[in-house]
């Protein structure tokens, strides 16, 4: 693992969105960032996509939302 991995996983959600507001810090970067942000709350998505399955939308319509972040 890259020490820049090593340093995202290591940050809260708080601290990877105030990077990305950064007008300093390079789209690549912004690009990490996010990707990282996203990874973090997938179970939190995948649970509320779960909860809603049997509600008229099939889960996977539901849970296609939270992977386009």
């Amino acid at each position: 693992m890259a020490v820049q991995e090593y340093v995202l996983e290591e940050m809260t959600a708080e601290e990877l969105l105030a990077e990305m507001a950064r007008e300093e810090t390079p789209d690549s970067h912004r690009e990490r960032l996010r990707e990282r942000i996203v990874e973090m709350h997938r179970p939190l998505a995948m649970e509320i996509a779960r909860r809603y399955r049997y509600r008229g939308e099939p889960w996977r319509i539901s849970s296609r939302p939270r992977m386009l972040a």
